[in-house]
């Protein structure tokens, strides 16, 4: 094995170069692509079967820095 200042000697006396790819660049937080407002307003209660369908995604951060998504779906009726 030979150190990085070999290396580097050889690499000037041969006239090479290394190619270094750019790094990508920072997240930048920014708005979000898509905004929708709260559309059925709170109202979950319908006349008839499968008029409205609810959907919520939750993030779940585990211990071991792991990261699960939950996603849960329903639809509600008027109770008579």
């Amino acid at each position: 094995m030979i150190s990085a200042v070999t290396v580097h000697k050889y690499m000037k006396e041969l006239g090479l170069k290394s190619v270094v790819a750019p790094k990508k660049p920072r997240y930048v937080k920014g708005e979000c692509y898509k905004k929708f407002g709260n559309l059925p307003e709170q109202k979950f209660e319908t006349e008839r079967p499968n008029q409205k369908w609810y959907t919520d995604f939750t993030y779940l951060y585990l211990k071991e820095g792991e990261k699960r998504y939950n996603c849960s779906i329903s639809n509600r009726q008027k109770k008579l």
